[in-house]
């Protein structure tokens, strides 16, 4: 079916037959319907354009959330991987502090043991220069005091 225009309606002519309508009120009607008609085929093309600039926008709209829901995903992953880093510096920061705190015990308990080694042998020295000494003595208790001086 061919599309009818406005213009075919203004141009649109009747043949004439006796008693029928009165051609000046079929011709103020036709001019009422095309500028009618005209004014919808307008406002169609506008709603149109108007359902073409906001697919457009639409898709503007998609193509923009995918590529945030891309960075937000990539902001994840680098986020994780970042977590990741830190947690295994900090695993081996606190190994190396178990180290060197163990290696410092290990150090304090042989200065330690080095200390009650001296102890000991400053103590069986000592116990063997008092029996020295009061060996001495008995000596000189049995000699009679003669260095009395």
């Amino acid at each position: 079916m061919a599309r009818l225009t406005p213009l075919d309606v203004r141009h649109r002519e009747f043949a004439r037959v006796f008693r029928g309508y009165a051609p000046a009120a079929v011709q103020e009607f036709l001019e009422e319907a095309a500028d009618a008609m005209g004014e919808l085929l307008e406002e169609n093309a506008r709603l149109r354009e108007e359902k073409e600039a906001l697919q457009q926008t639409r898709e503007a709209i998609t193509r923009a959330l995918a590529l945030a829901e891309q960075t937000a995903e990539q902001v994840r992953e680098a986020a994780r991987q970042e977590a990741d880093l830190l947690r295994r510096q900090a695993e081996q920061e606190v190994a190396e502090a178990r180290r060197r705190q163990e290696q410092s015990e290990r150090e304090q308990q042989s200065r330690l043991a080095d200390l009650e080694h001296l102890r000991r042998r400053f103590l069986a020295e000592f116990r063997s220069l008092l029996r020295v000494f009061e060996e001495m003595l008995a000596a000189q208790e049995r000699s009679g005091g003669s260095s009395d001086g």
